[in-house]
């Protein structure tokens, strides 16, 4: 993730989700989202892209987060994200702690890999 959020947004559905919405910190459009991850940033959270890939119901990314644990921030956290697009506009971000899950929510066969 870049230093600049809203270059994100361009990619964003207005009525983009990220999160269930009975989680606390759910975010039910692209402003929620920006927010978000400005927010992030300015905790000193960082995201490394470490690879896509395109799947017939949604594209997913590793990535690779620092600065999540407060007590450890020079540790990694590899997380899997899954994008969904509609009309060219991403419309819903799913998160996922293991690769298999996002593949299949992705609708890539598990196993596969395309590094980026």
């Amino acid at each position: 993730m870049s230093g600049n959020p809203e270059l994100f947004v361009a990619l964003l559905s207005p009525d983009a989700r990220w999160g269930s919405p009975e989680h606390p910190r759910s975010c039910q459009n692209a402003s929620q989202i920006i927010q978000t991850l400005r927010s992030g940033l300015e905790r000193g959270l960082s995201a490394h892209l470490e690879e896509i890939q395109r799947g017939s119901t949604g594209i997913l990314c590793a990535l690779d987060l620092l600065g999540v644990q407060k007590d450890n921030p020079g540790k990694v956290e590899r997380i899997y994200q899954v994008y969904i697009v509609e009309d060219n506009l991403i419309c819903e971000i799913k998160r996922f702690d293991d690769l298999q899950s996002a593949q299949i929510e992705a609708g890539i066969i598990p196993g596969s890999t395309c590094a980026v």
